[in-house]
């Protein structure tokens, strides 16, 4: 699975919007996600990958889902190469 398609499985346990409608360019805007959704998806997709932090200032800055998928993919990297140092 994808960082993007298990973000999307996130989106729809969060908001019951089905993972399928869900593309790289959808926004919380889009799937009605108000604040208290936008922090169960971060939470959620932190727990979904092994914890991993994300940045709360470039979360801030997050408007759709392929920009989250691409800010996991990065915490990942760098939590890989902070290990491997």
């Amino acid at each position: 699975m994808t960082t993007f398609e298990t973000i999307t499985s996130v989106i729809e346990r969060v908001t019951g919007i089905p993972a399928a409608s869900i593309t790289p360019a959808t926004t919380f805007v889009d799937v009605s996600a108000d604040s208290l959704d936008h922090v169960e998806i971060f939470l959620e997709v932190e727990r979904e990958f092994d914890d991993i932090d994300l940045d709360q200032d470039a979360l801030d800055l997050v408007g759709t889902f392929g920009q989250l998928a691409d800010l996991v993919d990065r915490a990942i990297a760098d939590r890989a190469q902070a290990r491997a140092a």
